[in-house]
């Protein structure tokens, strides 16, 4: 059976990259059934270019919030069987589809609904990026044994059943970073299971756009994610206060050491802002109560 997958690109002005990464999608061996593009770009330079070189692809406007928001306003207008989203600064490897399609077309339908693919990454089209659990203070940084179940994948190179979204959605708190470790580890707590397949991979052409813009969420998004994984998806509370007290210390006394006072200020906002977070986190859920 051939799956229909959805590509679903969210982007913020980085249209020479975004041009780059459909050029590759348009010479897969097999095509993708529909391009989606979610622009939360700040001026009008990638709905121009769409318009001039890819006018069949579906665009909308973000919501400008990050790329949870834009990941889950980008499944409005998914209608496959499958989703893919790939980063915006990638290019796919030209049989993506076709290796996808082959390993999931060989599942029965119930297996094959259940199974999230993870592909690897390039960096730069060199160093190669596996996928990593979390060592206890969030960090990606655990390789996996190849006999061992995956809890995370790499988010840009994984294709999704559609079914998956029906249950789960991206966390909208998440501007940047650790977005996937989220939802991975409450994909699997939902019964899907993670392979990986190495021949499945994109190049990542990491662009300097936006970086400033990310940084200061990062580390906030690592306290947030890793204390929800372990408190509220693990059901290990205990061990969510504890990983916080532990990181956070850990951060204060890094960033004084390395930075001085500033690098202390600096860590402050993080914990406040993880803080926040959190406080958002559990008053939506006193609210589906």
């Amino acid at each position: 059976m051939m799956i229909q997958l959805s590509v679903c690109m969210c982007t913020r002005n980085r249209p020479d990259y975004l041009r780059r990464l459909l050029e590759s999608i348009q010479a897969q061996t097999i095509p993708a059934m529909e391009l989606i593009v979610s622009d939360d770009s700040t001026d009008t330079r990638t709905k121009e270019m769409l318009q001039q070189h890819f006018p069949d692809v579906v665009y909308t406007e973000g919501p400008r919030r990050g790329v949870g928001a834009n990941r889950n306003h980008a499944l409005q207008f998914a209608s496959g069987t499958h989703l893919l989203f790939p980063d915006d600064d990638s290019e796919l490897c030209s049989d993506f589809i076709e290796l996808a399609n082959t390993l999931l077309g060989n599942l029965e339908p119930a297996a094959r609904d259940k199974t999230i693919v993870s592909g690897i990454v390039y960096e730069h089209g060199v160093d190669q990026i596996y996928p990593k659990d979390q060592s206890f203070l969030g960090y990606q940084t655990i390789s996996y044994d190849r006999s061992e179940r995956l809890n995370t994948f790499v988010l840009g190179s994984t294709i999704f059943p559609m079914e998956v979204f029906d249950k789960l959605r991206f966390d909208e708190q998440l501007v940047y970073g650790y977005e996937e470790v989220d939802f991975s580890s409450r994909a699997a707590r939902n019964g899907y299971n993670i392979v990986l397949n190495d021949h499945v991979y994109m190049n990542h052409y990491s662009s300097p756009a936006n970086r400033d813009y990310y940084k200061p969420v990062i580390e906030a998004s690592r306290f947030y994610v890793t204390f929800k994984r372990y408190a509220y998806t693990d059901k290990q509370l205990l061990k969510g206060y504890a990983f916080y007290m532990l990181a956070s210390v850990h951060m204060m006394l890094s960033d004084l050491k390395n930075k001085g006072i500033h690098g202390l200020k600096d860590a402050l906002r993080t914990v406040k802002l993880s803080q926040t977070y959190i406080r958002n986190y559990r008053n939506s859920r006193a609210a589906e109560l």
